[in-house]
């Protein structure tokens, strides 16, 4: 796949610019930029500006209500589509791998209109959704991130039930078992 370049005008043009991977000294102005991400993981592509300081916070704030540090799941979700919950809860999961002392998984539970993976480049399917339906390990379909931390376990195939899927008896043994492995599931 080849690598986008843009100048540093355009890359500086934009409202929060992205930051450089690489830079080639034979022509400085041109931008390296990482694509393994997608734009809207700001923690990753802005570090410094105000939604990943604003992600960081709520990382804080999680810690400090847990101070035992006891396995926590965290359900994300919203009234509508479309309100970013999978951009939020994206984010907030890689402010909370920066912290190297957390282990966090990330599942994508929208099984009619899954999106959270692509996110991460990753594929939608296999995953939760064959754990749920078909008995699937969990610790085969889940996913690495670029975060050595950050796990993904990606929605599944939407031609399996949504309802049924998430009614599932499997659900609370699956989420369980994710926090005896991780500190944090974010669904």
């Amino acid at each position: 796949m080849p690598w986008p370049f843009r100048s540093r005008s355009v890359a500086r043009a934009r409202r929060r610019p992205l930051p450089a991977l690489a830079v080639d000294p034979q022509a400085p102005d041109l931008v390296l930029l990482d694509t393994a991400l997608d734009p809207q993981l700001l923690v990753h592509h802005d570090p410094n500006g105000a939604a990943a300081e604003q992600h960081r916070a709520l990382r804080t704030n999680l810690r400090a209500t847990n101070p035992r540090r006891q396995p926590r799941a965290l359900l994300f979700t919203s009234a509508e589509a479309g309100a970013g919950k999978s951009v939020s809860v994206g984010n907030l999961a890689l402010a909370m791998a920066e912290c190297d002392d957390l282990s966090v998984c990330l599942i994508d539970a929208d099984l009619r209109a899954a999106g959270l993976s692509s996110l991460f480049g990753l594929d939608d399917y296999p995953g939760l959704a064959e754990v749920l339906m078909q008995q699937q390990e969990p610790g085969r379909l889940m996913c690495r991130t670029p975060r050595s931390n950050l796990w993904v376990l990606p929605a599944g195939k939407p031609e399996l039930d949504a309802r049924t899927a998430l009614a599932s008896s499997h659900l609370p043994e699956l989420i369980a078992w994710l926090k005896r492995r991780h500190h944090y599931v974010l669904l």
